[in-house]
């Protein structure tokens, strides 16, 4: 089988209320100073720059546009051929949709428990709670962030399909293919085998061995008698007839 690329999708999320959850306005708990600052969806729809993230303007225009871009809006268009472009509202039930374990709540409840407070046009709109009280990785913050890329890219996903004109199954299909275990049969573990240095050097500490007790037994038996002892012991174990001269 052989891989292609039939396209590409790409979205873009306008969540103003999301961005006091940044790391840098947490940080420095600056969500009532950047909120005047924030740009309206149509504000955001008509920045050139995000027009040509999605497809309907060419980098190259850009150049052609008087800076800084946001003063020249560009024709405002929620969709092209490289991608679309959601509101905070469409952000929010996509991730709805997304939440499995049901830890995104948009009825207006108040934070506890580590839980963290969310917004829909500067009102309480409800929480995000946590999943574990002492795992950083299942905080609050952490899994609304983990939440928003999974709604996101869900989103991305069927939009592919739907300008490829791919159909689901066939790609499902193709993924779990391709993700077949294939069974191998393990190769038989052979015994050890001693290496034959070991044996040839258990041979020659037994043949040196023999020898020291061959010739320990042979000066045994060919030592002659009496030659090894003092004289004056020699001479007295001699017959008294050998000692008159």
């Amino acid at each position: 089988m052989t891989a292609a690329i039939h396209g590409c999708s790409l979205v873009l999320a306008h969540a103003p209320d999301l961005v006091r959850h940044g790391s840098k306005p947490t940080r420095e708990d600056a969500a009532d100073q950047i909120k005047p600052a924030l740009r309206t969806f149509e504000d955001a729809l008509g920045y050139p720059p995000h027009q040509v993230f999605i497809g309907n303007l060419s980098p190259g225009a850009l150049w052609e546009i008087e800076r800084p871009w946001w003063k020249s809006p560009a024709e405002p268009k929620t969709e092209g051929p490289f991608g679309v472009f959601i509101d905070q509202d469409a952000l929010y039930a996509q991730m709805e949709a997304a939440d499995q374990f049901q830890l995104l709540h948009l009825d207006g409840r108040e934070p506890a428990n580590g839980a963290l407070p969310l917004y829909r046009n500067g009102s309480r709109a409800g929480v995000m709670d946590r999943a574990h009280e002492l795992d950083e990785s299942l905080s609050a913050s952490v899994l609304l962030e983990n939440l928003a890329c999974k709604a996101s890219g869900a989103l991305a996903v069927e939009h592919l399909l739907q300008t490829t004109g791919l159909a689901p199954e066939d790609v499902l299909a193709r993924y779990t293919a391709s993700r077949r275990v294939v069974s191998v049969t393990p190769l038989p573990i052979a015994a050890p085998v001693k290496p034959a240095r070991s044996r040839r050097f258990g041979v020659a500490i037994a043949f040196v061995l023999l020898l020291i007790l061959f010739t320990l037994a042979l000066s045994i038996v060919l030592k002659p008698r009496g030659h090894d002892m003092p004289q004056e012991l020699s001479k007295a174990l001699l017959p008294a007839s050998r000692l008159v001269t």
